[in-house]
């Protein structure tokens, strides 16, 4: 660990990592196992927030941190939500709801406790570039060893082939950010040591997962989201021209790559067809068909925290929508959710939460402070993200960190003193 560190990393840095308390190093530890084994990170968490707490009432120096304005929205929401279950018929499922949420009002008080400074978010940056490289490397051989066994092609491909890490999506955007804090690595490197070949493997791998996990609307954003960063680059920093070439050689390779992983997918899964008529795309069109309707008799207050799923399944059985009853579904759409479900103060709260990142901290130097919304927002279009422990965690702990735990110098930031 030591050598690679030495080998990548410039000496003062390895210094800096050596001096991080041990709170710090467990929200870093956090990072790298976030993509593969999540029950770690939020281990990780709670021990980091105990330290946290402990360095806190052990230190008698006045401490100051800084609350961002969009940090306050997420225990916002979950505020709403809580509100949500006075008129929730499903108190059971309201408590579970909320139980899976409770990181979006837990890592903002964690991050007030175990301060981030820039080097503690780079080396955050880092182990999460490596746990993702650690989950595409295990997906790899899983299927090629499940390929082995039974000879299917598709193993590899879509759900199969994340099975053992999660719903592809999630794990897309994961990738999705890994690819931008390797760019960044590779283009600043005053921080971490990036040599070109490592950027190309690294990027390659992460493309073909991609290319496997065939999430649609997580390729369209991760080519956004990666020529946006590029752009960025070409107007704010310094680029010699063979690394504009390079990095315009990698966009067009990732597009054509992209559509022709479409055709091959459905070449190798064409003979297995649908036995209901439905496709995980064709499905969502009547989804939010259907999720919409439910809006005319919920718009202001929502249907409840806990009650959501009870009201979709009722318009399923009303308008005969059989696949969706069968696979319970939900709207695959997390705008939708949180409006059905606490009604439009939450959709205009998350809506915020997203929007106003984009538009305050677009030209700041840390570019993923805006590109980051950017991919929650487009896959919220598609799926319900925050409806799973992949999404929440993920959206939580970099939302924060980000928002919260950044050394912003903005008017937006409530100073606090204590002691």
């Amino acid at each position: 660990m030591k050598l690679f560190m030495s080998q990548y990393l410039d000496i003062a840095s390895v210094k800096s990592f050596k001096a991080q308390r041990i709170d710090q190093k467990l929200m870093i530890v956090s990072a790298l196992a976030l993509p593969f084994y999540a029950k770690v990170s939020i281990i990780c968490w709670v021990l980091a927030a105990i330290l946290g707490l402990i360095f806190f009432l052990k230190d008698t120096r006045k401490i100051q941190f800084s609350i961002s304005f969009p940090s306050i929205l997420l225990p916002l929401l979950y505020l709403l939500l809580a509100a949500g279950l006075l008129w929730s018929s499903n108190l059971k499922m309201g408590g579970t709801i909320m139980e899976e949420k409770l990181t979006l009002v837990l890592l903002p008080i964690f991050f007030v406790l175990v301060p981030m400074e820039k080097v503690s978010k780079l080396f955050v940056k880092l182990a999460f570039v490596l746990g993702c490289m650690i989950s595409c490397l295990l997906m790899e051989v899983i299927a090629t060893s499940n390929f082995i066994d039974n000879g299917d092609q598709s193993i590899y491909f879509y759900t199969t082939f994340s099975s053992s890490f999660g719903h592809p999506t999630y794990i897309s955007m994961y990738i999705n950010l890994s690819l931008l804090f390797l760019l960044e690595f590779y283009l600043y490197q005053n921080f971490i040591k990036l040599k070109g070949v490592i950027f190309i493997v690294l990027n390659v791998l992460f493309i073909l997962s991609l290319i496997q996990l065939s999430a649609r609307t997580s390729q369209a954003t991760t080519l956004l989201t990666y020529a946006l960063a590029l752009f960025y680059f070409s107007r704010y920093a310094q680029i010699t021209f063979s690394k504009k070439v390079h990095l315009l050689s990698i966009i067009v390779f990732t597009l054509f790559t992209f559509v022709g992983s479409q055709k091959l997918y459905t070449r190798i899964t064409s003979d297995v067809k649908p036995k209901e008529g439905f496709t995980s795309t064709s499905s969502r069109f009547v989804v939010w068909k259907e999720a919409t309707l439910l809006l005319k008799d919920h718009w202001l207050m929502g249907a409840g925290t806990g009650d959501i799923k009870d009201v979709l399944m009722e318009g399923y059985e009303k308008n005969n929508f059989q696949y969706g009853l069968k696979h319970k579904l939900n709207p695959h759409n997390e705008f939708l959710q949180i409006w059905i479900s606490v009604g439009i103060i939450g959709f205009l709260i998350y809506l915020l939460a997203l929007l106003f990142p984009i538009w305050r901290f677009f030209f700041l130097p840390e570019f993923c402070l805006s590109l980051f919304p950017i991919i929650i927002f487009l896959n919220s279009l598609t799926e319900s993200v925050l409806e799973n422990q992949y999404g929440i965690l993920f959206f939580s702990f970099f939302y924060v960190l980000f928002y919260q735990a950044s050394s912003l110098k903005s008017g937006n930031n409530i100073q606090t003193d204590i002691r």
